[in-house]
Protein backbone atom coordinates (compact mmCIF):
# COMPACT_ATOMS: atom_id res chain seq x y z
CA UNK A 1 0.00 0.00 0.00
CA UNK A 2 1.36 3.34 -0.95
CA UNK A 3 3.11 5.29 2.11
CA UNK A 4 3.45 8.80 1.08
CA UNK A 5 0.28 11.20 0.41
CA UNK A 6 -0.43 14.59 -0.29
CA UNK A 7 -3.58 16.09 1.28
CA UNK A 8 -4.30 18.86 -1.11
CA UNK A 9 -7.46 21.93 -1.15
CA UNK A 10 -7.53 24.87 -3.75
CA UNK A 11 -10.03 27.70 -3.76
CA UNK A 12 -10.64 28.83 -7.15
CA UNK A 13 -12.85 31.77 -8.49
CA UNK A 14 -16.04 29.47 -9.50
CA UNK A 15 -16.85 25.47 -10.25
CA UNK A 16 -15.92 25.75 -14.21
CA UNK A 17 -12.38 24.54 -14.21
CA UNK A 18 -11.88 25.55 -18.41
CA UNK A 19 -13.30 29.11 -17.53
CA UNK A 20 -12.25 29.43 -13.44
CA UNK A 21 -9.15 29.73 -12.37
CA UNK A 22 -7.12 29.06 -9.04
CA UNK A 23 -6.33 31.79 -6.12
CA UNK A 24 -5.01 29.48 -3.49
CA UNK A 25 -3.29 25.57 -3.10
CA UNK A 26 -1.90 24.04 0.10
CA UNK A 27 -0.29 20.97 0.27
CA UNK A 28 0.45 18.68 3.60
CA UNK A 29 2.60 15.61 2.53
CA UNK A 30 2.16 12.81 4.64
CA UNK A 31 5.01 9.81 4.58
CA UNK A 32 3.97 6.02 7.27
CA UNK A 33 1.89 8.28 8.50
CA UNK A 34 4.13 10.99 9.29
CA UNK A 35 3.75 14.79 8.87
CA UNK A 36 6.59 15.64 6.58
CA UNK A 37 5.64 19.40 5.62
CA UNK A 38 2.78 22.27 5.17
CA UNK A 39 3.21 24.39 1.94
CA UNK A 40 0.32 27.00 0.59
CA UNK A 41 0.29 29.63 -2.00
CA UNK A 42 -1.88 32.35 -3.24
CA UNK A 43 -1.99 32.87 -6.67
CA UNK A 44 -3.23 35.72 -9.08
CA UNK A 45 -5.98 34.68 -11.33
CA UNK A 46 -6.11 36.84 -13.47
CA UNK A 47 -9.48 37.88 -13.09
CA UNK A 48 -11.99 39.04 -10.62
CA UNK A 49 -13.19 37.02 -7.62
CA UNK A 50 -17.52 36.77 -7.30
CA UNK A 51 -18.65 38.34 -4.61
CA UNK A 52 -19.69 34.78 -3.04
CA UNK A 53 -16.22 33.29 -3.50
CA UNK A 54 -15.11 36.43 -1.15
CA UNK A 55 -17.36 36.22 1.08
CA UNK A 56 -16.93 32.40 1.44
CA UNK A 57 -13.25 32.25 1.52
CA UNK A 58 -12.50 36.00 2.69
CA UNK A 59 -10.41 35.94 -0.36
CA UNK A 60 -10.71 39.16 -2.16
CA UNK A 61 -8.14 41.07 -5.11
CA UNK A 62 -6.61 43.13 -3.03
CA UNK A 63 -4.67 40.06 -1.49
CA UNK A 64 -3.81 38.56 -4.74
CA UNK A 65 -2.51 41.76 -6.66
CA UNK A 66 0.85 40.86 -5.77
CA UNK A 67 0.88 37.31 -5.34
CA UNK A 68 2.27 34.92 -8.25
CA UNK A 69 0.34 33.89 -11.40
CA UNK A 70 -0.02 30.13 -11.42
CA UNK A 71 2.47 29.27 -13.98
CA UNK A 72 5.42 31.24 -11.40
CA UNK A 73 4.46 28.69 -8.70
CA UNK A 74 3.74 25.35 -11.22
CA UNK A 75 7.14 23.48 -10.95
CA UNK A 76 7.28 23.89 -7.34
CA UNK A 77 3.71 22.34 -7.34
CA UNK A 78 4.81 19.82 -9.39
CA UNK A 79 7.47 18.96 -7.40
CA UNK A 80 5.85 18.92 -4.03
CA UNK A 81 3.16 16.35 -5.62
CA UNK A 82 5.35 14.06 -7.72
CA UNK A 83 5.36 10.47 -6.07
CA UNK A 84 2.48 11.39 -4.01
CA UNK A 85 -0.95 10.03 -3.45
CA UNK A 86 -3.23 13.10 -4.27
CA UNK A 87 -5.70 13.09 -1.90
CA UNK A 88 -8.47 15.50 -1.81
CA UNK A 89 -12.09 15.75 -0.44
CA UNK A 90 -14.39 15.02 -3.90
CA UNK A 91 -11.02 14.55 -5.64
CA UNK A 92 -12.38 15.24 -9.00
CA UNK A 93 -12.92 18.77 -8.89
CA UNK A 94 -9.10 19.54 -7.24
CA UNK A 95 -7.33 17.54 -9.51
CA UNK A 96 -9.58 18.52 -12.50
CA UNK A 97 -8.57 22.32 -11.46
CA UNK A 98 -5.07 21.56 -11.18
CA UNK A 99 -4.70 20.01 -14.57
CA UNK A 100 -6.08 22.34 -16.36
CA UNK A 101 -4.29 25.12 -14.78
CA UNK A 102 -1.16 23.24 -15.94
CA UNK A 103 -2.42 22.35 -19.52
CA UNK A 104 -3.00 26.28 -20.50
CA UNK A 105 0.99 26.84 -19.66
CA UNK A 106 1.59 23.60 -21.46
CA UNK A 107 2.41 21.11 -18.76
CA UNK A 108 0.89 17.67 -18.19
CA UNK A 109 0.12 17.16 -14.94
CA UNK A 110 -1.21 13.20 -13.94
CA UNK A 111 -1.26 11.80 -10.42
CA UNK A 112 -2.76 8.22 -8.33
CA UNK A 113 -5.69 9.94 -6.51
CA UNK A 114 -7.90 9.16 -3.59
CA UNK A 115 -11.00 10.78 -2.66
CA UNK A 116 -11.96 11.30 1.24
CA UNK A 117 -15.24 11.63 0.58
CA UNK A 118 -15.55 7.53 -1.04
CA UNK A 119 -13.30 6.70 1.78
CA UNK A 120 -15.52 8.38 4.38
CA UNK A 121 -18.65 6.59 2.99
CA UNK A 122 -17.08 3.30 2.93
CA UNK A 123 -15.46 3.78 6.08
CA UNK A 124 -18.20 5.25 8.31
CA UNK A 125 -21.40 3.27 6.48
CA UNK A 126 -23.92 4.46 9.12
CA UNK A 127 -23.90 7.98 8.27
CA UNK A 128 -25.81 9.85 5.21
CA UNK A 129 -23.51 12.71 5.15
CA UNK A 130 -19.78 13.27 4.22
CA UNK A 131 -18.83 16.50 3.52
CA UNK A 132 -16.14 18.20 5.35
CA UNK A 133 -18.47 20.20 7.61
CA UNK A 134 -20.10 16.74 8.48
CA UNK A 135 -16.77 14.70 8.68
CA UNK A 136 -15.38 17.20 11.32
CA UNK A 137 -18.57 17.61 13.19
CA UNK A 138 -18.88 13.37 13.58
CA UNK A 139 -15.44 13.14 14.50
CA UNK A 140 -14.73 15.71 16.55
CA UNK A 141 -11.62 17.08 14.36
CA UNK A 142 -10.03 20.36 16.33
CA UNK A 143 -11.54 23.45 15.05
CA UNK A 144 -9.54 25.63 12.10
CA UNK A 145 -9.34 29.16 12.09
CA UNK A 146 -8.76 29.25 8.15
CA UNK A 147 -11.72 27.06 7.45
CA UNK A 148 -12.53 27.53 3.48
CA UNK A 149 -8.96 28.31 2.84
CA UNK A 150 -6.78 26.14 1.48
CA UNK A 151 -4.83 25.43 4.51
CA UNK A 152 -7.44 25.01 6.88
CA UNK A 153 -9.34 22.68 4.66
CA UNK A 154 -5.48 20.69 3.58
CA UNK A 155 -5.34 20.50 7.65
CA UNK A 156 -8.89 19.07 8.54
CA UNK A 157 -7.97 16.31 5.58
CA UNK A 158 -4.99 15.18 7.55
CA UNK A 159 -6.71 14.87 11.01
CA UNK A 160 -9.25 12.63 8.89
CA UNK A 161 -6.62 10.94 8.33
CA UNK A 162 -4.90 10.39 11.83
CA UNK A 163 -8.71 9.84 13.00
CA UNK A 164 -9.62 6.84 10.92
CA UNK A 165 -6.00 5.15 11.78
CA UNK A 166 -7.15 5.57 15.43
CA UNK A 167 -10.34 3.93 14.55
CA UNK A 168 -9.88 0.97 12.25
CA UNK A 169 -6.78 -1.51 11.98
CA UNK A 170 -5.10 -0.85 8.75
CA UNK A 171 -6.53 -4.49 7.17
CA UNK A 172 -9.85 -2.16 7.04
CA UNK A 173 -8.29 1.10 5.85
CA UNK A 174 -6.78 -0.51 3.12
CA UNK A 175 -9.39 -2.59 1.75
CA UNK A 176 -11.47 0.99 1.78
CA UNK A 177 -8.52 2.49 -0.16
CA UNK A 178 -8.45 -0.31 -2.79
CA UNK A 179 -12.24 -0.81 -3.02
CA UNK A 180 -11.58 3.04 -4.19
CA UNK A 181 -8.74 2.80 -6.36
CA UNK A 182 -9.77 -0.35 -7.93
CA UNK A 183 -7.42 -3.29 -9.76
CA UNK A 184 -6.48 -2.69 -13.05
CA UNK A 185 -7.38 -6.00 -14.93
CA UNK A 186 -6.17 -5.61 -18.53
CA UNK A 187 -7.24 -8.55 -21.06
CA UNK A 188 -3.63 -10.68 -22.41
CA UNK A 189 -4.28 -9.45 -25.60
CA UNK A 190 -5.01 -5.74 -24.92
CA UNK A 191 -1.89 -3.79 -25.15
CA UNK A 192 -0.88 -0.73 -22.68
CA UNK A 193 -0.55 1.69 -25.11
CA UNK A 194 -3.92 1.52 -25.80
CA UNK A 195 -4.30 3.40 -22.27
CA UNK A 196 -1.27 5.38 -22.55
CA UNK A 197 -3.13 7.33 -25.61
CA UNK A 198 -6.36 7.89 -23.50
CA UNK A 199 -6.94 11.45 -23.11
CA UNK A 200 -8.43 13.90 -20.04
CA UNK A 201 -10.80 15.06 -21.91
CA UNK A 202 -14.98 14.65 -23.00
CA UNK A 203 -15.60 12.71 -25.62
CA UNK A 204 -17.00 9.00 -27.20
CA UNK A 205 -14.92 5.68 -26.79
CA UNK A 206 -15.22 2.43 -28.74
CA UNK A 207 -13.97 -0.88 -27.82
CA UNK A 208 -13.81 -3.93 -30.35
CA UNK A 209 -13.43 -7.23 -30.28
CA UNK A 210 -11.98 -9.22 -33.45
CA UNK A 211 -13.67 -7.45 -35.52
CA UNK A 212 -12.26 -4.10 -35.95
CA UNK A 213 -14.39 -2.47 -37.57
CA UNK A 214 -17.58 -2.95 -35.80
CA UNK A 215 -17.27 -1.47 -31.97
CA UNK A 216 -19.05 -4.34 -28.94
CA UNK A 217 -19.17 -1.18 -27.46
CA UNK A 218 -19.87 2.76 -27.14
CA UNK A 219 -19.72 4.93 -24.61
CA UNK A 220 -19.33 8.77 -23.79
CA UNK A 221 -17.21 10.35 -20.65
CA UNK A 222 -16.33 13.79 -19.85
CA UNK A 223 -12.85 12.17 -19.05
CA UNK A 224 -12.90 9.43 -21.61
CA UNK A 225 -9.48 7.90 -19.66
CA UNK A 226 -11.04 7.99 -16.60
CA UNK A 227 -13.85 6.03 -17.82
CA UNK A 228 -12.36 3.83 -19.85
CA UNK A 229 -10.30 2.46 -16.95
CA UNK A 230 -13.14 1.85 -15.08
CA UNK A 231 -13.92 -0.57 -17.02
CA UNK A 232 -10.85 -2.65 -16.10
CA UNK A 233 -10.76 -1.64 -12.74
CA UNK A 234 -14.38 -1.76 -11.34
CA UNK A 235 -15.41 -5.34 -10.23
CA UNK A 236 -16.70 -7.56 -12.82
CA UNK A 237 -20.23 -7.77 -11.28
CA UNK A 238 -21.88 -10.12 -13.77
CA UNK A 239 -21.02 -12.38 -16.64
CA UNK A 240 -21.76 -10.01 -19.27
CA UNK A 241 -19.50 -7.82 -18.31
CA UNK A 242 -16.77 -10.01 -17.90
CA UNK A 243 -17.19 -11.27 -21.14
CA UNK A 244 -17.54 -7.90 -22.66
CA UNK A 245 -13.74 -6.93 -20.98
CA UNK A 246 -12.05 -10.44 -22.15
CA UNK A 247 -13.60 -9.64 -25.42
CA UNK A 248 -11.59 -6.08 -26.04
CA UNK A 249 -8.80 -6.11 -28.52
CA UNK A 250 -8.44 -2.83 -29.85
CA UNK A 251 -9.78 0.57 -27.82
CA UNK A 252 -10.67 4.23 -30.31
CA UNK A 253 -12.15 7.86 -29.14
CA UNK A 254 -13.29 10.19 -30.66
CA UNK A 255 -13.22 14.15 -28.68
CA UNK A 256 -15.71 16.46 -28.82
CA UNK A 257 -15.72 19.53 -27.22
CA UNK A 258 -19.00 19.38 -24.58
CA UNK A 259 -20.89 16.73 -23.21
CA UNK A 260 -24.03 17.69 -25.48
CA UNK A 261 -21.64 16.84 -28.35
CA UNK A 262 -20.59 13.66 -26.70
CA UNK A 263 -23.82 12.23 -26.12
CA UNK A 264 -25.63 13.52 -29.18
CA UNK A 265 -22.47 11.27 -31.18
CA UNK A 266 -22.97 8.94 -28.93
CA UNK A 267 -26.52 7.96 -29.75
CA UNK A 268 -25.69 8.04 -33.32
CA UNK A 269 -22.84 5.59 -33.26
CA UNK A 270 -24.83 3.10 -31.12
CA UNK A 271 -27.85 3.40 -33.75
CA UNK A 272 -25.61 2.93 -36.36
CA UNK A 273 -23.67 0.25 -35.54
CA UNK A 274 -25.83 -1.63 -32.89
CA UNK A 275 -23.06 -3.13 -30.64
CA UNK A 276 -23.96 -5.97 -28.68
CA UNK A 277 -23.48 -4.62 -25.62
CA UNK A 278 -25.07 -1.36 -25.30
CA UNK A 279 -28.56 -1.95 -24.40
CA UNK A 280 -29.58 1.75 -23.85
CA UNK A 281 -29.23 4.17 -27.03
CA UNK A 282 -31.03 1.80 -29.83
CA UNK A 283 -33.44 3.05 -32.27
CA UNK A 284 -36.86 2.48 -31.36
CA UNK A 285 -38.45 1.89 -34.68
CA UNK A 286 -42.09 1.64 -33.15
CA UNK A 287 -43.29 3.97 -30.08
CA UNK A 288 -45.52 4.24 -27.68
CA UNK A 289 -48.40 7.36 -27.02
CA UNK A 290 -51.24 7.43 -24.34
CA UNK A 291 -54.59 8.74 -25.40
CA UNK A 292 -56.93 9.57 -22.90
CA UNK A 293 -60.56 8.30 -23.09
CA UNK A 294 -63.49 7.67 -21.81
CA UNK A 295 -63.50 4.00 -19.84
CA UNK A 296 -67.88 4.21 -20.69
CA UNK A 297 -70.44 6.84 -21.77
CA UNK A 298 -72.35 6.27 -18.29
CA UNK A 299 -70.09 7.06 -16.02
CA UNK A 300 -67.55 9.22 -17.17
CA UNK A 301 -64.38 7.73 -15.40
CA UNK A 302 -61.54 7.94 -17.83
CA UNK A 303 -59.29 5.88 -19.02
CA UNK A 304 -55.95 5.32 -21.43
CA UNK A 305 -55.62 3.78 -24.36
CA UNK A 306 -51.76 3.28 -26.41
CA UNK A 307 -51.19 3.17 -29.80
CA UNK A 308 -47.81 2.07 -31.71
CA UNK A 309 -46.48 4.15 -34.26
CA UNK A 310 -43.54 4.34 -35.98
CA UNK A 311 -41.78 7.67 -36.87
CA UNK A 312 -44.70 9.69 -34.98
CA UNK A 313 -45.60 13.42 -36.64
CA UNK A 314 -45.31 15.95 -33.97
CA UNK A 315 -49.01 16.38 -34.00
CA UNK A 316 -49.33 12.49 -32.94
CA UNK A 317 -47.00 13.99 -30.00
CA UNK A 318 -48.76 16.95 -28.94
CA UNK A 319 -51.98 15.28 -28.57
CA UNK A 320 -50.97 12.56 -26.56
CA UNK A 321 -48.70 11.72 -23.88
CA UNK A 322 -45.42 9.55 -23.87
CA UNK A 323 -43.67 8.76 -26.25
CA UNK A 324 -42.62 5.11 -24.67
CA UNK A 325 -40.13 2.80 -25.86
CA UNK A 326 -42.58 -0.26 -25.81
CA UNK A 327 -45.11 -1.62 -23.73
CA UNK A 328 -43.60 -3.02 -20.57
CA UNK A 329 -42.41 0.83 -20.38
CA UNK A 330 -46.26 1.74 -20.68
CA UNK A 331 -47.25 -0.75 -17.81
CA UNK A 332 -44.37 0.39 -15.96
CA UNK A 333 -45.40 3.85 -15.76
CA UNK A 334 -48.62 3.39 -15.33
CA UNK A 335 -47.72 0.95 -11.94
CA UNK A 336 -45.87 3.87 -10.78
CA UNK A 337 -48.92 6.57 -11.11
CA UNK A 338 -51.13 3.24 -9.64
CA UNK A 339 -49.03 3.89 -6.36
CA UNK A 340 -48.48 6.91 -6.06
CA UNK A 341 -51.98 8.56 -6.43
CA UNK A 342 -54.18 5.07 -5.46
CA UNK A 343 -55.66 4.92 -9.26
CA UNK A 344 -57.69 1.84 -10.00
CA UNK A 345 -55.27 -0.99 -11.77
CA UNK A 346 -58.81 -1.89 -13.61
CA UNK A 347 -60.08 0.88 -14.57
CA UNK A 348 -56.16 1.49 -16.57
CA UNK A 349 -56.34 -2.22 -17.50
CA UNK A 350 -53.47 -3.92 -15.62
CA UNK A 351 -55.76 -5.69 -13.79
CA UNK A 352 -58.10 -8.54 -15.78
CA UNK A 353 -61.14 -9.12 -13.36
CA UNK A 354 -63.70 -11.98 -14.56
CA UNK A 355 -66.46 -9.62 -13.71
CA UNK A 356 -67.92 -6.24 -13.63
CA UNK A 357 -69.08 -5.81 -10.40
CA UNK A 358 -66.01 -7.08 -8.61
CA UNK A 359 -63.28 -4.70 -7.62
CA UNK A 360 -59.32 -4.55 -8.07
CA UNK A 361 -57.34 -6.14 -5.47
CA UNK A 362 -55.67 -3.36 -4.78
CA UNK A 363 -59.14 -1.50 -3.20
CA UNK A 364 -59.15 -4.31 -0.95
CA UNK A 365 -55.87 -3.60 0.63
CA UNK A 366 -56.83 -0.35 0.65
CA UNK A 367 -54.45 1.01 -1.80
CA UNK A 368 -57.04 1.74 -4.62
CA UNK A 369 -59.60 5.23 -3.90
CA UNK A 370 -62.45 2.72 -5.01
CA UNK A 371 -64.02 3.77 -8.54
CA UNK A 372 -63.90 -0.04 -9.22
CA UNK A 373 -66.45 -0.61 -6.44
CA UNK A 374 -69.59 -0.64 -7.80
CA UNK A 375 -71.62 -1.26 -5.25
CA UNK A 376 -71.31 2.08 -3.83
CA UNK A 377 -73.66 4.73 -3.00
CA UNK A 378 -73.62 6.64 -6.45
CA UNK A 379 -73.52 9.99 -5.02
CA UNK A 380 -69.86 9.05 -3.28
CA UNK A 381 -68.39 7.05 -6.01
CA UNK A 382 -69.70 10.38 -8.80
CA UNK A 383 -67.31 12.26 -6.48
CA UNK A 384 -64.64 9.57 -6.31
CA UNK A 385 -64.80 9.27 -10.33
CA UNK A 386 -63.97 13.21 -10.63
CA UNK A 387 -61.21 12.70 -8.29
CA UNK A 388 -59.54 9.59 -9.63
CA UNK A 389 -60.08 11.66 -13.00
CA UNK A 390 -58.40 14.72 -11.80
CA UNK A 391 -55.74 12.62 -10.48
CA UNK A 392 -55.22 10.74 -13.31
CA UNK A 393 -54.91 13.66 -15.62
CA UNK A 394 -52.63 15.01 -13.02
CA UNK A 395 -50.49 12.10 -13.74
CA UNK A 396 -49.90 12.12 -17.11
CA UNK A 397 -48.85 15.97 -17.27
CA UNK A 398 -45.65 14.30 -16.20
CA UNK A 399 -45.45 12.28 -19.37
CA UNK A 400 -46.98 15.34 -21.61
CA UNK A 401 -44.67 15.82 -24.66
CA UNK A 402 -43.46 19.23 -24.22
CA UNK A 403 -44.06 22.09 -27.27
CA UNK A 404 -41.43 23.05 -29.17
CA UNK A 405 -40.11 26.44 -27.34
CA UNK A 406 -39.00 28.63 -30.11
CA UNK A 407 -40.83 29.91 -32.91
CA UNK A 408 -38.24 28.32 -35.40
CA UNK A 409 -35.39 26.15 -35.58
CA UNK A 410 -32.29 26.85 -33.65
CA UNK A 411 -28.74 26.69 -33.03
CA UNK A 412 -27.16 24.96 -30.29
CA UNK A 413 -23.53 26.28 -29.96
CA UNK A 414 -20.91 24.07 -27.87
CA UNK A 415 -17.49 25.93 -27.68
CA UNK A 416 -14.05 24.38 -26.19
CA UNK A 417 -12.24 26.89 -24.79
CA UNK A 418 -9.45 24.71 -23.46
CA UNK A 419 -8.96 22.78 -27.38
CA UNK A 420 -10.44 25.61 -29.42
CA UNK A 421 -13.14 23.27 -31.37
CA UNK A 422 -16.73 23.77 -31.68
CA UNK A 423 -19.77 22.47 -32.78
CA UNK A 424 -23.01 23.83 -33.71
CA UNK A 425 -26.04 21.72 -33.66
CA UNK A 426 -29.15 22.61 -35.91
CA UNK A 427 -32.38 21.56 -33.88
CA UNK A 428 -35.91 21.79 -34.96
CA UNK A 429 -39.09 20.74 -32.86
CA UNK A 430 -36.73 18.34 -30.87
CA UNK A 431 -35.02 16.99 -33.86
CA UNK A 432 -31.52 17.21 -34.49
CA UNK A 433 -31.00 18.48 -38.17
CA UNK A 434 -27.47 18.28 -38.42
CA UNK A 435 -24.42 18.81 -36.53
CA UNK A 436 -21.21 20.98 -38.27
CA UNK A 437 -18.18 22.66 -37.15
CA UNK A 438 -18.41 26.10 -38.51
CA UNK A 439 -21.18 28.76 -39.17
CA UNK A 440 -20.25 28.78 -43.04
CA UNK A 441 -20.80 24.83 -43.27
CA UNK A 442 -23.74 24.88 -41.47
CA UNK A 443 -25.54 27.54 -43.62
CA UNK A 444 -24.34 26.39 -46.60
CA UNK A 445 -26.48 23.02 -45.60
CA UNK A 446 -29.39 24.66 -44.22
CA UNK A 447 -31.79 25.03 -47.14
CA UNK A 448 -31.48 21.57 -48.17
CA UNK A 449 -31.34 19.75 -44.43
CA UNK A 450 -34.46 17.51 -43.49
CA UNK A 451 -35.54 17.35 -40.21
CA UNK A 452 -34.81 13.69 -38.72
CA UNK A 453 -37.21 11.28 -37.97
CA UNK A 454 -38.30 11.67 -34.52
CA UNK A 455 -35.19 10.33 -31.96
CA UNK A 456 -36.65 9.62 -28.17
CA UNK A 457 -33.16 9.66 -26.92
CA UNK A 458 -32.49 12.75 -28.11
CA UNK A 459 -35.67 14.67 -27.87
CA UNK A 460 -34.86 13.47 -23.90
CA UNK A 461 -31.26 14.96 -24.47
CA UNK A 462 -31.88 18.22 -25.55
CA UNK A 463 -34.99 18.73 -23.52
CA UNK A 464 -32.83 18.57 -20.46
CA UNK A 465 -29.62 20.84 -22.07
CA UNK A 466 -31.76 23.42 -22.71
CA UNK A 467 -33.71 23.59 -19.56
CA UNK A 468 -30.71 23.73 -17.91
CA UNK A 469 -29.49 26.78 -19.31
CA UNK A 470 -26.02 24.95 -19.98
CA UNK A 471 -25.32 25.63 -23.37
CA UNK A 472 -25.72 28.80 -25.54
CA UNK A 473 -29.10 28.86 -28.28
CA UNK A 474 -28.68 30.82 -31.51
CA UNK A 475 -32.38 31.53 -32.77
CA UNK A 476 -32.72 31.30 -36.32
Amino acid sequence: MDQRFAFVDIETTGSNPVKNRVIEVAIVRVESNQLVDRWSTLVNPGMPIPSFIRKFTGINEEMLLDKPIFEEVADEILERLEGYVFVAHNVSFDYNFLRNEFKRIGKEFKSRRLCTVKLSRKLYTDFRKHNLDAVMNRLELEPVTDRHRAMGDADLLYQFWDKIHDEFDIERINEAISAQKGNVRIPSKLQQEQFDKLPESTGVYFFYGDDEERPIYIGKSRNIRERVLSHFTESYNSFRKSRMVNQIRKIDFVKKPGELSALLYESDMVKQHLPIYNKRLRKNKVLYLLDLTQKDLMSGLLTVNYRKLVNPSYDDLESSYGPFRGKAEVEGFLESIVKEYKLCRKTLGLENVYKDEQPCFNYELGKCIGVCDMEMDEKKREKLIEKHNLLLRAALEREKYEKWPFGSPIVIKEFNQETGTMELHLVNNWCLIGTFQGMDEMNEALNEAKSENFDLDKYKLLRGFIKRNDVEIIEL
